[in-house]
């Protein structure tokens, strides 16, 4: 069985034609076709129904490949960047992913302690405003560690928790609201605005429904500066993390207690990869620096 084999029954099955898979692949269409006919009798069976008008798609035997594919393919991928590392040499350089408020709050702390045990490591910073790209860019290896919302997404990824910054509601000063909440129903009736691309945000709306659909926002930008001047001019109230909160005189960051988990933070990296001995410090000193925050 070869790897060609089965990435073209892959991209095969993505695309759903043999010829735009053959364009993706640099082959020729006659070419894709006898990659997956020599996998099919390799196997044994059929990996591809050949059915017109809907087009093509793979067996259920096709299906059950694919995710071993799937598996042997993000392998692939840890190798190449751990390969890319011991040819770069020596461990030089630490690619990491952070998101705003961490980036903020907590990051330049581990870097500090960091530094003065490895000060040869050239940290390079890859910053988002949310965490859903740096787990994408984590599968890729592209970054070698991230820090990310837990709980994990499907994908291979190991991690290690933080600490937990617990959800708080941002209002305006003078509204009656800066009195606290009462109940999940409460919060759930109210304007809320929020951040657009945060894991851990998408899921206390969820379970702010209690079993219903999901709470929809009146707004919702990855901009905090944004969502608390929409909270100052009075056209909603702010779900933050607390970390994500910039004190205002004007405004208020309501402790929401029970009513919402806090959100879970931790570091994140490929299952597949060797993390570098610098990688493997970092990751031990963002731990105790971390403890301090609880």
């Amino acid at each position: 069985m070869q790897l060609r084999q089965l990435a073209a029954l892959a991209v095969v099955a993505e695309e759903g034609s043999f010829q735009r898979a053959a364009r993706l692949l640099g082959y020729t269409q006659p070419a894709i076709s006898q990659q997956v006919a020599a996998l099919e009798r390799l196997v044994g069976t059929q990996l591809i129904e050949r059915g017109r008008g809907e087009g093509i798609r793979p067996t259920e035997a096709g299906h059950i490949l694919l995710e071993h594919w799937s598996a042997i393919e993000s392998q692939l991928v840890a190798a190449r960047a751990d390969l890319g590392v011991a040819m770069a040499g020596a461990q030089a350089e630490l690619r990491l992913g952070v998101y705003a408020s961490v980036g903020a709050r907590v990051l330049p702390a581990v870097l500090s302690e960091h530094a003065s045990r490895w000060p040869r490591i050239d940290v390079v910073l890859h910053d988002d405003i949310a965490d859903r790209e740096l787990f994408s860019l984590v599968e890729a290896g592209k970054i070698e560690l991230a820090f990310a919302t837990l709980p994990l997404p499907p994908g291979e990824f190991e991690s290690v928790t933080l600490f937990d910054d617990p959800f708080v509601l941002v209002v305006r000063s003078d509204s009656q609201l800066a009195a606290g909440i009462r109940n999940r129903r409460s919060l759930a009736a109210l304007p809320i605005v929020c951040f657009k691309d945060c894991l851990s945000t998408a899921h206390t709306l969820l379970l702010i429904g209690e079993g219903g659909p999901a709470v929809e926002p009146a707004f919702r930008s990855n901009n905090s500066g944004l969502l608390q001047g929409l909270v100052r001019a009075g056209r909603g109230v702010a779900l933050f993390p607390r970390m994500a909160y910039v004190p205002e005189p004007d405004l208020t960051a309501v402790d929401l207690g029970d009513l919402v988990p806090p959100r879970e933070t931790g570091l994140i990296w490929h299952a597949h990869r060797t993390l570098s001995p610098a990688a493997e410090a970092f990751v031990e000193t963002a731990k105790k620096v971390c403890a301090k925050l609880q």
